[in-house]
Protein backbone atom coordinates (compact mmCIF):
# COMPACT_ATOMS: atom_id res chain seq x y z
CA UNK A 1 0.00 0.00 0.00
CA UNK A 2 1.46 3.35 -1.09
CA UNK A 3 1.30 6.53 0.63
CA UNK A 4 1.29 9.82 -1.35
CA UNK A 5 2.21 12.76 0.37
CA UNK A 6 0.16 16.46 -0.93
CA UNK A 7 3.06 18.85 -1.35
CA UNK A 8 2.98 21.47 1.15
CA UNK A 9 1.31 24.19 -1.52
CA UNK A 10 -1.61 22.19 -2.05
CA UNK A 11 -2.12 21.77 1.67
CA UNK A 12 -1.90 25.24 2.17
CA UNK A 13 -5.13 26.07 -1.15
CA UNK A 14 -6.76 23.49 0.53
CA UNK A 15 -6.89 24.85 4.06
CA UNK A 16 -7.17 28.40 2.65
CA UNK A 17 -9.92 27.34 0.15
CA UNK A 18 -12.03 25.52 2.73
CA UNK A 19 -11.40 28.44 5.58
CA UNK A 20 -13.19 30.95 2.81
CA UNK A 21 -16.07 28.56 2.07
CA UNK A 22 -16.34 27.83 5.95
CA UNK A 23 -16.53 31.46 6.63
CA UNK A 24 -18.72 32.16 3.27
CA UNK A 25 -21.41 29.73 4.78
CA UNK A 26 -21.53 31.21 8.01
CA UNK A 27 -22.13 34.48 6.48
CA UNK A 28 -25.06 33.30 4.19
CA UNK A 29 -26.49 31.09 6.87
CA UNK A 30 -26.78 33.24 9.61
CA UNK A 31 -30.13 34.27 9.63
CA UNK A 32 -30.70 30.25 10.42
CA UNK A 33 -27.30 29.81 12.57
CA UNK A 34 -27.83 32.92 14.94
CA UNK A 35 -31.25 32.17 16.24
CA UNK A 36 -29.60 28.31 17.17
CA UNK A 37 -26.79 29.62 18.40
CA UNK A 38 -29.24 31.61 20.74
CA UNK A 39 -31.58 29.32 21.79
CA UNK A 40 -28.68 26.84 22.92
CA UNK A 41 -27.49 29.60 24.74
CA UNK A 42 -30.47 30.30 26.49
CA UNK A 43 -30.96 26.51 26.85
CA UNK A 44 -27.35 26.43 28.59
CA UNK A 45 -28.09 29.60 31.15
CA UNK A 46 -31.38 28.20 32.20
CA UNK A 47 -30.54 24.32 32.32
CA UNK A 48 -29.46 24.71 36.06
CA UNK A 49 -32.80 26.71 37.03
CA UNK A 50 -34.69 23.93 35.49
CA UNK A 51 -32.39 21.03 37.03
CA UNK A 52 -32.77 22.89 40.73
CA UNK A 53 -36.64 22.94 40.38
CA UNK A 54 -36.86 19.76 39.27
CA UNK A 55 -35.10 18.45 42.18
CA UNK A 56 -37.67 20.36 44.10
CA UNK A 57 -40.29 18.58 43.57
CA UNK A 58 -41.92 20.47 40.26
CA UNK A 59 -42.94 18.52 37.31
CA UNK A 60 -39.89 18.98 34.37
CA UNK A 61 -42.42 20.90 31.91
CA UNK A 62 -43.80 23.14 34.84
CA UNK A 63 -39.87 23.90 36.15
CA UNK A 64 -38.98 24.66 32.00
CA UNK A 65 -41.86 27.28 31.71
CA UNK A 66 -41.34 28.78 34.83
CA UNK A 67 -37.53 29.10 34.41
CA UNK A 68 -38.49 30.40 31.36
CA UNK A 69 -40.99 33.00 32.39
CA UNK A 70 -37.83 34.10 34.74
CA UNK A 71 -35.08 34.38 31.82
CA UNK A 72 -37.26 36.25 29.29
CA UNK A 73 -38.45 38.62 32.99
CA UNK A 74 -35.09 39.67 33.09
CA UNK A 75 -33.83 39.79 29.46
CA UNK A 76 -36.99 41.80 29.25
CA UNK A 77 -35.93 43.86 32.11
CA UNK A 78 -32.43 44.45 30.75
CA UNK A 79 -33.64 45.72 27.67
CA UNK A 80 -35.74 48.31 28.99
CA UNK A 81 -33.38 49.68 31.59
CA UNK A 82 -30.69 49.89 28.40
CA UNK A 83 -33.91 51.60 26.74
CA UNK A 84 -34.20 53.87 29.01
CA UNK A 85 -30.56 54.73 29.68
CA UNK A 86 -29.69 55.52 26.22
CA UNK A 87 -34.10 57.66 25.88
CA UNK A 88 -32.23 59.63 29.21
CA UNK A 89 -28.74 60.04 27.75
CA UNK A 90 -29.78 61.61 24.24
CA UNK A 91 -32.49 64.14 26.13
CA UNK A 92 -29.13 65.05 28.11
CA UNK A 93 -26.59 65.20 25.13
CA UNK A 94 -27.73 68.72 23.39
CA UNK A 95 -26.60 70.24 26.46
CA UNK A 96 -23.16 68.45 27.46
CA UNK A 97 -22.40 68.90 23.79
CA UNK A 98 -23.12 72.51 24.67
CA UNK A 99 -20.46 73.02 27.44
CA UNK A 100 -17.62 71.35 25.09
CA UNK A 101 -18.23 73.74 22.63
CA UNK A 102 -17.93 77.06 24.24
Amino acid sequence: METTTIPAYAKATLILLGSIAFFFILYIGQDIIMPLVLATLLAIVVNPLVNLLSRKGLNRVLAIVIALVVALSLIAGLVYFITSQVAHFSDTFPPIKGRFDT
